[in-house]
């Protein structure tokens, strides 16, 4: 993590983090959103189910 993200987030520089990027279709295809996220690997816990 770099010192930007480390004090917005309130943990040390160079600790663990995910940085995830979400691109939202609508029902055509088209992309509607996109986000990039960045969350403290202390703070977080991601749960993934395949069907």
């Amino acid at each position: 993590m770099r010192a930007d993200e480390s004090e917005y987030l309130q943990t040390e520089e160079g600790r663990p983090a995910l940085l995830l990027e979400r691109t939202a279709f609508d029902v055509e295809g088209s992309p509607v959103e996109f986000c990039i996220s960045i969350v403290r690997g202390d703070r977080c816990r991601f749960y993934t189910e395949l069907t």
